[in-house]
């Protein structure tokens, strides 16, 4: 004998209105922006804030892993020192991190 699962409402019950069943759907896309959005938003501001104060002698780290000095921004464009008479410019956005001064560092 096998069971039969049926899913009309029982006999007599009440049928839920529509906007009923779209109480989870708003409650799953609140806290995806709460736990997603919210978070990269903010994170994208600060990435922004940090480039629009870059000023000569910040030290920095690229997304392609160099580890540099600010000598110049222009624009887009950031010239960084990367050893004794080597500059090379690079796109602002490759810029990921300003590296605070060590002890015994400018």
């Amino acid at each position: 004998m096998t069971a039969v699962l049926l899913l009309a409402p029982a006999p007599g019950a009440a049928e839920q209105p529509v906007w009923f069943q779209l109480i989870p759907i708003a409650l799953i896309l609140g806290i995806m922006y709460f736990l997603v959005i919210a978070p990269a938003r903010k994170q994208r501001k600060e990435a922004q804030a940090m480039l629009d104060a870059l000023r000569p002698g910040d030290r920095v780290l690229t997304s392609g892993g160099l580890h540099g000095t600010v000598v110049g921004v222009e624009g887009d464009l950031v010239k960084l020192r990367i050893a004794t008479n080597v500059h090379v410019e690079l796109a602002k956005t490759a810029v990921t991190s300003r590296i605070e001064a060590g002890p015994g560092e400018k």
